[in-house]
């Protein structure tokens, strides 16, 4: 049986005869699974033996491009060597400055909402910008309120320009590529992590704030709606991202921290149970031993999924 983690990876096998091709396996995530697929691609996925999804979302997207493919959703989890904390971290009275977008460094208060995301001008749909235009009517009513946006790439100088130009200025902070130790002081210190990303075929970064006991805040119809339970670890909004509704939202974070504190904990319960490296690997080996030829098998001495590092 051969698997292989990228269809790409799987394109030469294309050139063998039917008769030649052995029990395939393909993992199929990323913009190659549904929004950028290409014809050789499509034509691996309709040949594999079996295609494992990242999420239940990308699998709907797959069906509705690609006929007749035998598909399944299983979706991710953190990576075996990510440290998950042993409990739901309380929060963190560390102090935290950094420099705000009018250029004046500030400490972080208690009703700090974060981003972690790269900021690539070609993929504008991370949901920062919507974030920066609801800000100055979350203000109104929570003075205290602060948006952190922890990332790097192409698009960190234009959003830094229009953060500059918000009447909410004082109160937002794009930190750059953020190093560990701040990555994990910030999540320490947030209310919610809040991403009402149209782009994630599952979202990791969801995972990352549930480790720290975060809410999330996704969108639905997308990948991140296989993590977040609306009303339960967190809350889902359109992937139109209305204002009024993005506002309504984190109104509701920031008006009762502890329905936040309440929803962060059963997101960090659901991470344990569902989508830690070990339920990930489960799962895995539910799909695959179906198709593994008969007779005695030896236990994997080690994980199943090959060490990475996750970002």
């Amino acid at each position: 049986m051969a698997i292989f983690d990228h269809v790409h990876l799987a394109s030469p096998l294309l050139f063998l005869p039917s008769g030649l091709w052995p029990r395939t396996v393909v993992f199929a995530h990323g913009s190659e699974a549904s929004r950028q697929l290409r014809t050789s691609s499509a034509r691996v996925y309709r040949r594999a033996d079996l295609v494992l999804t990242n999420s239940s979302f990308t699998l709907q997207r797959m069906r509705a491009r690609v006929a007749r493919f035998r598909g399944v959703a299983c979706p991710l989890g953190l990576p075996p060597q990510f440290p998950m904390t042993a409990a739901p971290p309380p929060p963190s009275t560390e102090v935290i400055a950094l420099e705000a977008a009018d250029g004046q460094t500030r400490a972080l208060g208690d009703q700090v909402l974060l981003l972690v995301a790269r900021m690539d001008a070609g993929e504008r749909e991370k949901g920062h910008r919507e974030l920066i235009a609801v800000m100055p009517a979350i203000l109104a009513r929570y003075p205290g309120a602060q948006l952190v946006f922890a990332g790097d790439g192409s698009d960190l100088a234009d959003l830094r320009t229009l953060a500059a130009a918000s009447p909410a200025a004082a109160s937002l902070f794009l930190t750059g590529r953020a190093s560990d130790d701040l990555l994990k002081a910030l999540y320490g210190k947030a209310l919610a992590f809040v991403m009402p990303s149209r782009q994630e075929g599952f979202g990791l970064v969801y995972l990352e704030a549930m480790n720290y006991a975060k809410p999330c805040l996704a969108c639905r119809d997308d990948g991140g709606a296989d993590v977040v339970v609306d009303g339960e670890t967190g809350l889902l909004v359109s992937r139109a991202v209305e204002p009024d509704e993005l506002f309504a939202a984190l109104d509701r974070l920031l008006a009762d921290p502890a329905l936040a504190h309440r929803l962060g904990e059963a997101g960090w319960r659901r991470l344990v149970q569902d989508f830690s490296a070990a339920a990930h690997q489960k799962r895995m080996v539910s799909f695959l031993r179906p198709l593994l030829p008969p007779g005695p098998r030896q236990a994997p001495a080690g994980p199943i999924i090959p060490p990475a590092r996750y970002s």
